[in-house]
C-alpha cells in the first residue's frame, strides 16, 4: 500500500508522524511506519491497523500478511487488542 497516495490527504501520514514520533516503527510493516504497528505491555499485545486509504476500512494483502504473522506471533499473550480509525473488513 502507497500510504503517500492516501485518501486521507496530501501530507497526512507525514503530518501523524510528525505529531507522533514516538509511536513504534520498529514492529511495522515497510512503508508503514508509525501508522500500522504492534506493542506489548505484560501479557497483552496492542495492534494498529492503518485503515486511512483508498479502499477505506478495506485491509491491504500486505498488511493482511503482517497482521496474520503477528497474531501468529502472539500466541504467548493473554490479551491481543486490535484496533484502527475505521472498522476493518478483509
Amino acid at each position: 500500500m502507497n500510504v503517500n497516495s492516501s485518501s486521507a490527504g496530501a501530507g497526512s501520514f507525514a503530518a501523524w508522524r510528525t505529531t507522533f514520533p514516538w509511536l513504534p516503527t520498529s514492529t511495522s510493516p515497510a512503508g508503514e511506519e508509525g501508522l500500522t504497528y504492534y506493542f506489548d505491555h505484560g501479557d497483552s499485545r496492542f495492534i494498529s491497523i492503518l485503515t486511512d486509504h483508498e479502499t477505506l476500512g478495506a485491509v491491504a494483502p500486505t498488511q493482511q500478511a503482517w497482521l496474520s504473522n503477528v497474531l501468529a506471533s502472539s500466541a504467548n499473550k493473554e490479551h491481543v487488542f486490535i484496533f484502527s480509525h475505521h472498522p476493518l473488513s478483509f
